[in-house]
């Protein structure tokens, strides 16, 4: 699996243990929760394919004979809805919606009109983060918060998604003079990904005009305007194409010196 990263910790909520049964279950609805709760914010579908046995890759110390025991068992007791509507028939993997989020899953706004709908065997782990990765902080995150904020962007959004990611592409489509390589779904999730990189990275400045700035440098770019056609190669080189715009305007500086 390409860039698979190495968890060293998992953690769950000791009310989840109380409420599902067992560790094992809390674990198994934390990771399904998370990866819902991050498609809802993004405006995906999200429900969230997962076989028995990818779900053993991501907790190696279950076997998946005993998480399939376990997942009919959080279906049965109401905690966990499934469903099977893949685009082969052969395959019978289910997709799973925590109970809990199935008001937003209803209300959910679809992020175009022209959106293509997800494959369901498409991966639904985030790049660069892992829901079970824990550190002191996100603790605080707990599912209350999550839902509140799940909530007042459902109110806030409107029909065609997130205003800055659609400006954002608006921008890179005009001056590239045409159409983004790259699925409109990664498009926006690596458009979403830049703008919270560069909130971190630079928050005294406005994200959406620096990620336009970033663009505009790339594309004039001798050597990054060769290859920058999607979100997902400025989210990657964003440092490499700052530094090599210093190094350009270096140059010039001292020429002007001479």
């Amino acid at each position: 699996m390409k860039n698979k990263i190495k968890e060293t910790t998992h953690s769950f909520e000791v009310e989840d243990v109380k409420k599902y049964g067992s560790i094992e279950k809390a674990l198994i609805m934390k990771e399904i929760r998370s990866m819902n709760i991050y498609k809802i914010r993004n405006n995906l579908d999200p429900w969230v394919y997962y076989s028995r046995r990818a779900l053993a890759e991501k907790f190696p110390y279950m076997s998946h004979q005993s998480i399939g025991r376990w997942l009919k068992e959080l279906e049965r007791d109401g905690h966990l809805l499934s469903r099977i509507d893949n685009k082969f028939k052969y395959d019978k993997t289910k997709s799973y919606l925590v109970k809990e989020l199935e008001p937003f899953a209803q209300k959910r706004i679809h992020v175009a009109q022209n959106e293509p709908p997800l494959a369901q065997n498409e991966p639904t782990i985030p790049p660069h983060s892992s829901p079970l990765t824990d550190n002191t902080s996100s603790k605080n995150n707990n599912k209350n918060n999550n839902l509140l904020f799940l909530e007042e962007g459902r109110k806030s959004q409107s029909s065609y998604g997130n205003k800055e990611i659609n400006e954002l592409i608006e921008f890179f489509k005009k001056q590239l003079g045409g159409s983004l390589d790259g699925s409109v779904r990664q498009n926006r999730r690596f458009a979403y990904l830049l703008i919270n990189k560069f909130k971190k990275d630079y928050p005294d400045k406005d994200p959406i005009e620096g990620i336009k700035f970033l663009i505009q440098i790339g594309l004039k770019d001798d050597f990054h305007s060769k290859n920058l056609t999607n979100f997902k190669y400025l989210y990657y080189n964003a440092q490499k194409i700052i530094q090599s715009f210093k190094g350009r305007l270096n140059k010039i500086a001292i020429i002007k010196t001479k």
